[in-house]
């Protein structure tokens, strides 16, 4: 009986120095501010439009990394025929061209007024993503897009024109 005494007078009497303790000591402030930077942060906020033609840029561009790197696989690899090394550059110099069209035509598009514009080709088909400047006359802005990119190419082509709102 004697033990457990002892040992209840000692949790007690640790428990009461330790809340004495902590009442008594002052309570340490801490800094919530945020020091200031002596760079200025350039941020741009883009709004959920611009943000969807970036995100198909941001595609695209992975695509075209994947496709290079694997016509690259091509090339260095010992497994593969020369005739599937001179394909493999023949389809690097005809996707580079690709691209180089697709600039053109977004930027034909956009020398008309229009913004965002994301172009692409679909077999043989081009497609074009763009915002619409007046929702009233969609036919119409389709019609002159079209039209642009039709003054632009000697051949025909099927070009689609889609509506990003």
């Amino acid at each position: 009986m004697n033990r457990q005494l002892v040992a209840f007078l000692s949790l007690f009497s640790l428990t009461l120095v330790l809340s004495v303790y902590y009442i008594l000591i002052p309570t340490a402030k801490i800094d919530n501010t945020i020091p200031e930077t002596e760079k200025p942060v350039n941020g741009v906020i883009l709004d959920a439009e611009s943000a969807y033609f970036e995100t198909l840029n941001i595609e695209r561009e992975s695509y075209s990394q994947n496709y290079f790197a694997s016509q690259n696989a091509i090339l260095a690899s010992n497994d593969y025929s020369n005739i599937e090394k001179e394909q493999a550059l023949i389809n690097i110099d005809n996707y580079k061209k690709e691209q180089l069209q697709i600039v053109t035509l977004e930027n034909c598009v956009k020398g008309i007024g229009y913004q965002n514009v994301f172009v692409e080709y679909i077999n043989d088909d081009i497609r074009v993503i763009t915002s619409c400047i007046n929702e009233e006359n969609k036919t119409i802005e389709a019609a002159q897009i079209i039209f642009t990119i039709q003054d632009l190419l000697d051949e025909e082509e099927n070009i689609f024109v889609e509506f990003h709102s």
